[in-house]
């Protein structure tokens, strides 16, 4: 059995550095995330169900997507504050719940349920 091959390229997975493309809101609903962009760059949005992985870094979380570029959602210190506000571990949070698909789930003890 005789057969050609072709040659091919290895391409590399270092990543260099981000580029910060815009600052907004971040939405995260049951079926995808939302990003509104508050400057002239477009909105952008991944569905949920592209979503392979997710990188958690002490300053951002890393979206591993089937296919594009993996955005990374940056949560920087906020300045001249005595407080510093926690949206990483809130978005952890909720998007390991929607991706786990328990977000309707009540995770209340059952200690407290009682006194309501």
């Amino acid at each position: 059995m005789s057969f050609n091959t072709g040659t091919f390229n290895v391409a590399k997975d270092n990543v260099k550095g981000f580029v910060l493309l815009s600052r907004g809101d971040l939405y995260i609903t049951n079926k995808r995330i939302i990003f509104i962009s508050g400057g002239s760059i477009q909105n952008r949005s991944v569905n949920l169900k592209d979503i392979l992985e997710f990188i958690i870094y002490k300053d951002g979380i890393l979206l591993g997507k089937a296919n594009g570029k993996k955005p990374l959602i940056y949560f920087p210190e906020a300045l001249k504050t005595l407080i510093q506000p926690d949206g990483l571990n809130a978005s952890i949070r909720i998007l390991d719940r929607v991706l786990s698909g328990n977000e309707n789930e009540n995770l209340t003890p059952e200690d407290f349920k009682s006194l309501s």
